[in-house]
């Protein structure tokens, strides 16, 4: 009624006005609310990487894994050997970042971009090693061992044969100072080692890709682990599927970057 003594330009005006006031606005809250639930999602990812690298799950609370079987007496140790320990090479060691550092005071986006770019040069320090005569896997240990490549059993082998001739071919694709850092149980059904690993204590996503890459303080890598006997390593104890589901997402995240051109 109030628009009637208006003229009709003025009236259509109006109209077209309000039209896109409404429009903008409810585009405005769908953005916001989109932008809303990513920093909320990116909360949550740096929540978990913050309390990872505070050592809020420390290792002592883990179940402890049972000793090391007696092992064939056969296999001998070898003695300490500087090549025969697993470890990075140091030009790897140097070129990937050594702390990371996360602005917890700063905004989101502060911290994303802190983040974005210490695992940028992760994954850059990371290429520039795999291209180069250092590859990231095992000494001696150039593709992991299947379980369906061990010869069948022998019907004149004892048991400790069969250790004997399983532990021999462990030895062939890993270092066996390295085998010998890990508690190991024996699979008599079918017929296999499995060794224990729990996560070490990092505070580093160098640690964290070192662990999963090519093994940390002398053990096998996580990836290694997995390749080669699946999840049995990890005992089936939740505390370990957690933490190791945490470091994966790290991970994950290398692995793209290092994919990215």
């Amino acid at each position: 009624m109030a628009l009637k003594s208006l003229p009709d330009n003025l009236v259509s005006s109006m109209n077209g006005f309000l039209t896109h006031s409404t429009i903008h606005t409810e585009a405005l809250h769908t953005k916001s609310t989109v932008q809303l639930e990513a920093i909320s999602d990116r909360l949550g990812y740096l929540e978990d990487l913050i309390k990872m690298l505070l050592g809020a799950k420390k290792s002592a609370r883990y179940k402890v894994l049972p000793p090391p079987p007696s092992l064939p007496p056969a296999v001998a140790i070898p003695s300490s050997h500087p090549q025969s320990v697993c470890q990075v090479p140091s030009s790897l060691a140097q070129n990937i970042s050594p702390a990371i550092t996360i602005n917890i005071n700063g905004t989101d986006a502060a911290a994303s971009e802190a983040l974005s770019s210490t695992l940028a040069a992760v994954s850059h320090a990371t290429l520039s090693s795999i291209s180069t005569s250092h590859p990231m896997s095992l000494t001696g240990s150039p593709q992991p061992l299947s379980v369906a490549a061990l010869p069948p059993t022998s019907a004149g082998e004892t048991g400790d044969d069969v250790k004997a001739r399983v532990w021999r071919e462990l030895t062939i694709k890993f270092s066996e100072l390295c085998l010998w850092k890990h508690a190991w149980k024996w699979r008599e059904h079918d017929h296999q080692y499995v060794p224990f690993y729990t996560p070490q204590k990092v505070t580093t996503i160098r640690e964290v890709w070192e662990e999963h890459a090519s093994g940390l303080n002398g053990f096998l890598a996580e990836r290694d682990l997995t390749e080669m006997w699946g999840a049995k390593w990890k005992c089936d104890i939740g505390k370990i599927k957690t933490e190791w589901g945490c470091r994966q997402r790290i991970i994950r995240l290398v692995n793209r970057l290092c994919e990215k051109p």
